[in-house]
């Protein structure tokens, strides 16, 4: 009795990037705020040292100026502390400050649009997080500023009305805390449990497998693969 062999199954085609992002399932709550805490974390470090290299190249630009208008500056006996006034401070100068506030800005922008356009942050690689558009694809640098823009709704409703009353640092706290604790918990009620900033600028998180898993992987789709070989059997 001759057995005809089995008809081997057509490759199966790949997957487009809006099918895979659908795979993957959503990132839960507490995952996407430790992110976000962890990401503070690192962010704090980020200012630090723009904030370090603004301030030693500020100096070096004002040490080189003050050679080139006195050349004996060097020479000068060294600032006596304790002869220095109430009235004068450490922190830098008013056009200091501002162009400090633009250099850490500008850091932070280029920061966040450099890895959100190439899928994720050292936070987001930690906790595997990935963003993406809407329908899967890698952001675009306009869907990453306009993200950017979008998040700090985390941070500008709390400031504003706290704005016109005075109150305590801790009372301004609490009411931060409060704001970032219902924002987060308002994402329950999206769809696909993103934020909302997220639904505004058409971007999305998604949850990555590690490395050595595949994408498809999934439950559902190992569910999918059971009942295919329970049926040739």
């Amino acid at each position: 009795m001759n057995v005809k062999p089995a008809a081997s199954a057509p490759p199966a085609s790949p997957l487009s990037a809006q099918d895979l992002a659908a795979l993957l399932p959503p990132p839960s709550l507490w995952r996407r705020m430790a992110c976000w805490t962890y990401e503070g974390v690192l962010l704090f470090g980020v200012v630090f040292m723009a904030s370090l290299v603004f301030t030693v190249v500020s100096q070096g630009v004002k040490l080189l100026l003050a050679l080139l208008v006195t050349p004996g500056a060097l020479s000068t006996p060294p600032l006596d502390l304790a002869s220095v006034g109430a009235s004068s401070s450490a922190l830098p100068s008013s056009p200091e400050r501002e162009l400090l506030q633009v250099w850490i800005l500008s850091v932070v922008l280029v920061y966040f649009v450099f890895f959100w356009t190439r899928g994720q942050t050292l936070a987001m690689k930690t906790w595997n997080l990935r963003v993406t558009t809407q329908s899967g694809q890698a952001l675009s640098t306009q869907h990453a500023l306009a993200r950017l823009v979008l998040s700090w709704v985390w941070f500008w409703p709390p400031l504003l009305v706290a704005l016109p009353f005075e109150m305590s640092l801790a009372a301004r706290s609490a009411i931060g805390l409060a704001w970032i604790v219902f924002w987060a918990a308002m994402s329950l009620l999206h769809p696909r449990q993103q934020f909302w900033h997220d639904a505004c600028a058409g971007t999305e998180l998604i949850q990555t497998p590690p490395l050595d898993k595949d994408p498809k992987d999934t439950k559902e789709t190992k569910d999918t693969h059971h009942r295919s070989a329970s049926n040739t059997h």
